[in-house]
């Protein structure tokens, strides 16, 4: 089912359950600002499961981490987010297979820093004289 039909209906569910709340306490449909509020911190059962909304009106949303299987082509849930509880639990058995058959992750700051102050102003001439005349050197030898 598409995921934006599915969402239309929670939210819905989500307004009539407010609209009711405010018909039963006698107070009128015309404050959009109660209304509002009523749909705030509540928990209730949508089409999608369980649907929680937090004091600030933001639903706490689920979500699992896919991951495919190189040898199979087969897409696999390796590890779920749950907002409610804020909890990221990997399964059992299951990993992430990353590109280049690392261990883990690449890391979260180049080898030479984001500005390249990382790394010896050696290093960084030799890697960038690299980078300029590889290319031009490249199409000198395709043109023979």
């Amino acid at each position: 089912v598409n995921t934006y039909v599915t969402a239309f209906h929670d939210a819905v569910i989500l307004y009539s359950l407010a609209v009711n709340e405010t018909l039963k306490e006698g107070l009128s449909l015309k404050n959009g600002t109660l209304v509002t509020q009523k749909m705030w911190n509540r928990t209730f059962e949508g089409i999608t499961g369980n649907v929680s909304i937090n004091e600030k009106g933001d639903r706490f949303v689920d979500y699992s981490l896919l991951d495919m299987d190189p040898e199979t082509g087969i897409y696999e849930v390796v590890a779920n987010y749950y907002g409610v509880s804020q909890q990221f639990v990997d399964i059992i058995g299951k990993h992430i297979h990353w590109a280049g058959n690392r261990g883990g992750p690449p890391s979260d700051v180049p080898v030479c820093g984001f500005d390249g102050s990382l790394c010896s102003d050696v290093l960084l001439n030799g890697f960038f004289s690299y980078r300029i005349v590889s290319p031009v050197c490249d199409s000198d030898f395709r043109s023979e």
